[in-house]
């Protein structure tokens, strides 16, 4: 199986980029959503504004269609990550050079495709991190298509690993109101928690009230008798154990071990634990 050819289409992203020096350097000031004040990034027009995406659409011999969106992070451009990813910028290489490398290519694996797309250089530079991302999608998704199986088999044949028989467990994260944040995380039945949104050290307040809180929401609407429904619906367990640990500044955060319980599965808290001490 080959690919015929290759379609592409800008769009936006399921999110906003937001520019976090200008956040860091107290020149944003909250005004809903958004902030007010100047980027300072480069790439940035605004200090919070919507992302840009590329969907590549790969069309196979038998005339199937495979597809792969290239988007990037919340945060461009901070900690050593591309650019902003501009799509009318990217847009002439996706339908040029690197359309015709993708014509006529064969579909047998995906690991060497995707190790020629992390490698490849074009003008001297590699590929932004969304074009490989959403470019090595549409690669995976076509070479499962070609194989008559899913991605999750295409992948473990590829790297010799082997597909779970077990549900993965998620990490959910609260990006703005943590409490009603919580609260659809425990509906949905998230398997660890908690994972709190903090951006600058004026999130954290000046004693770092804050952050001493944001393990204890969760603790709370879990096993507060005014949400047992919530806790039914997603039946999560609460040992009756707290852990304690202790952070870089001297505080002790009091984190209660939140496991969800599937079938026979209960993931190791120590796991919880680890991701715990890393954030905080």
């Amino acid at each position: 199986m080959q690919i015929r050819d290759v379609l592409c289409v800008a769009g936006r992203s399921g999110y906003m980029l937001k520019d976090l020096q200008a956040i860091r350097a107290g020149r944003a000031r909250p005004n809903g959503f958004s902030f007010d004040g100047d980027p300072v990034t480069p790439g940035f027009s605004r200090i919070t504004q919507p992302g840009d995406m590329l969907s590549v659409m790969l069309q196979l011999d038998d005339g199937q269609i495979a597809v792969g969106d290239c988007m990037e992070v919340i945060f461009s451009g901070a900690a050593g990550r591309d650019p902003v990813f501009e799509a009318d910028a990217h847009l002439p290489l996706l339908e040029g050079p690197l359309r015709q490398r993708l014509i006529g290519r064969q579909l047998d694996a995906f690991r060497p495709l995707a190790e020629e797309m992390d490698r490849l250089e074009l003008d001297g530079r590699r590929l932004h991190t969304a074009l490989r991302y959403g470019v090595t999608q549409a690669l995976l998704h076509a070479v499962s298509l070609a194989r008559h199986e899913t991605m999750a088999e295409t992948v473990a044949r590829d790297y010799a690993s082997e597909i779970s028989l077990r549900t993965i467990p998620i990490l959910g994260m609260c990006p703005t109101d943590q409490r009603l944040q919580v609260d659809k995380m425990i509906m949905k039945g998230i398997d660890v928690l908690p994972h709190a949104n903090f951006v600058t050290a004026a999130d954290l307040d000046p004693d770092g009230q804050t952050l001493r809180d944001a393990p204890n929401i969760g603790a709370h609407r879990l096993a507060g008798q005014q949400t047992l429904e919530l806790t039914q619906a997603a039946r999560i367990v609460l040992p009756d154990t707290r852990l304690q640990m202790q952070y870089g500044v001297g505080w002790v955060v009091r984190l209660p071990v939140v496991r969800a319980l599937s079938g026979s599965r209960i993931p190791d808290s120590r796991c919880l634990l680890k991701m715990a001490q890393y954030r905080f």
